[in-house]
Order: C-alpha cells, then sequence, then structure tokens
C-alpha cells in the first residue's frame, strides 16, 4: 500500500484527539498521520533526547524534533509519545498531495527500515525549498520545454537512465550532465528546425561533448498530454531525489494539480522528428565570449548540420551510464 493511499484512508476521518496515525509497513516506528484539520504530518519515534528549542518552520511545513505528540491508531486509545515530525501546514490540496508524494518518495529505500533525524533533517530542507519556488512567467513555454525533455526521457534510453542526470534546477545551462557529457532537448511548434540557444550551449570546451535534441511539434487535441507524461515519469521512478525534481519541474511548469492536463501535441509526429546533434556542428561563433560580453543567444537551423550517426549516438550513450 502506497503512503498515497494510507493517507486518504485517514482523511476525513472524525477524531478529537491531536493525530490519527497508521504505521508506515516495513518501517520501525514510522507512522503516516493526519490532524483534525487534514494536514498531512509523518511520524518518527524519537531515539533521541526530547528537545526543547523552537521548531524548523515554514508558511508551509514544520519539522519538530523530540517533540510528544498525542496520537491514536487505528482500534486504539489515545496516547502521547515522543517523536520528530514533519507537518505539512498548507491548507492547499495541492501542496497537501505534492507532500505526500515527496514521503512517498522519501520512504522508498527498500535497504532502509527507518529514518534517520539528520535525514529527515535534510527532507525538511528539500521541501521547504520547493515549496518556495514560484511558478514560471511564460507557462506555456516552460511546459512545452517540459514536454520535450519527458517525451526525450521517455523514447531513448527511458526515466530511469536519464533522471540522475537531470538538471536539479531549471535555471542550469543544460537539460542533463554527466562528468564531461552535456546535453540540450529543444523543441519547436514548427515544420522548421530553428531554435534559441545561449552560447554556450554550443560552444564546447575543451575535452566536453555537447549533444543537442531537436523535436518538432505539432498541437493535437487527442495527442499526447504533459500530464500523461508527468505520470508516466512517476511510474518509474523512485528515489527520492528523483521525485523531488519531478516535484520542482511540476511546480514551476504549474502542473501541481492533477487535474491540469497541459499541451497536447502529437506523439507520433515528435518521435518521428527527434533528431540529435553534435553541438560542435551547429552554426555559431567558433570563440569564447569575449570580456565585457554575456548572455549571447542564437537562433540557429540546425537542419543545415548533419545528424549524429545511429552507431555515434549509441557509443555516445554509453558513456552516460
Amino acid at each position: 500500500m502506497t503512503i498515497t493511499e494510507l493517507y486518504n484512508g485517514l482523511k476525513g476521518s472524525e477524531f478529537e484527539h491531536a493525530f490519527k496515525v497508521v504505521s508506515v509497513p516495513r518501517f520501525s516506528g514510522v507512522y503516516i498521520g493526519v490532524s483534525s484539520t487534514g494536514q498531512p504530518c509523518l511520524f518518527v519515534e524519537s531515539k533521541g533526547e526530547r528537545f526543547n528549542g523552537p521548531s524548523m518552520k515554514t508558511s508551509r511545513v514544520t519539522l519538530g524534533i523530540g517533540r510528544d505528540y498525542k496520537i491514536s491508531l487505528p482500534d486504539s486509545s489515545p496516547r502521547t509519545k515522543t517523536f520528530d515530525s514533519l507537518i505539512c501546514e498548507s491548507d492547499e490540496e495541492v501542496d497537501r498531495r505534492t507532500f505526500i508524494s515527496l514521503i512517498d518518495g522519501l520512504l522508498n529505500d527498500p535497504t532502509e527500515n527507518y529514518i534517520k533525524r539528520a535525514d529527515l533533517t535534510s527532507f525538511f530542507l528539500s521541501v521547504s525549498r520547493l515549496f518556495s519556488i514560484p511558478p514560471a512567467k511564460d507557462l506555456g513555454a516552460e511546459r512545452q520545454g517540459l514536454w520535450g525533455e519527458l517525451f526525450f526521457m521517455s523514447r531513448i534510453r527511458g526515466f530511469k537512465f536519464w533522471f540522475p542526470f537531470w538538471h536539479s534546477e531549471p535555471t542550469r545551462k543544460f537539460d542533463f550532465s554527466a562528468s564531461n557529457l552535456r546535453l540540450e532537448v529543444k523543441t519547436a511548434v514548427s515544420d522548421e528546425r530553428i531554435h534559441q540557444f545561449s552560447h554556450r550551449q554550443v560552444y564546447p570546451y575543451e575535452g566536453e561533448e555537447i549533444g543537442l535534441a531537436s523535436i518538432l511539434l505539432r498541437k493535437e487535441d487527442t495527442g499526447l498530454s504533459l500530464r500523461k507524461l508527468i505520470d508516466s515519469a512517476k511510474e518509474s521512478i523512485s528515489e527520492e531525489e528523483h521525485v523531488i525534481k519531478l516535484a520542482k519541474a511540476e511546480r514551476v511548469s504549474g502542473m501541481e494539480n492533477n487535474d491540469e492536463l497541459g499541451p497536447f501535441f502529437d506523439e507520433t509526429e515528435a518521435e518521428r522528428s527527434l533528431a540529435l546533434f553534435w553541438a560542435r556542428d551547429a552554426p555559431h561563433f567558433n570563440m569564447a565570449e569575449p570580456a565585457g560580453v554575456s548572455q549571447t543567444h542564437y537562433r540557429i537551423d540546425l537542419s543545415t548540420a548533419p545528424a549524429i550517426p545511429l552507431e555515434d549516438l549509441i557509443n555516445w550513450l554509453s558513456k552516460w551510464s
């Protein structure tokens, strides 16, 4: 049973005590709970001393260390125990769902049956940063870009292969990075393979290999939705850091609400048009930006560059493993 299913089973229960909880299978002393006002919570039996200092708190999530809470398990009387806790303070249902999905990622390590206090603190910081991320100003462009990145992953090697290399922040220069390898995915709703690039994205440093993936899109009401791609990615990943990456992407693109479907594009046309190129072969000024010049951008027609031969592409992808 998933954490979401455990939480949904607690929602709407009538109770007077502070928190109604249920134990998490496979974990020792770990409980999913809900407050009388519907706030989702995670409780971990405290193995350290009680802590009398203030909680770490933001407007949407609180971390409590070594504190007493009154809880009730199914078919048992309320009792007070000492826990480390995470409590979602937001009244927004979308934030509560996000919180629960992130907890699911935290508890998905098959090698662990307990949550260390340090891990809980680190997780609190990650969730706090996530909830502080605002949506992009241009949601249309952000959603189209995310559609392209997820579609690329789904069609070449799969989500599990690419998520470790996927950017952790949307402001990174490249969509995927590993050692001296870089990959940028570009999309265009057009019949022409013309994309916007920064100078850095097409100017490899010494020893660096940059690949450029190009996808031509066509809007289609019955096509593949961004929501479907996000859901497929969620089904494929389980590691906490990857779940948080995807949650960040959802938040930036305004896709946290499951009822938001996002754009639809013709997946057959996208798959047919998908091609990869070496950045070194793309038209660009073959020199570093001179002193005093920065943020140089190009509008590049990749149809003037040769696509990477299949054998070379296979060899290059093997370097990422």
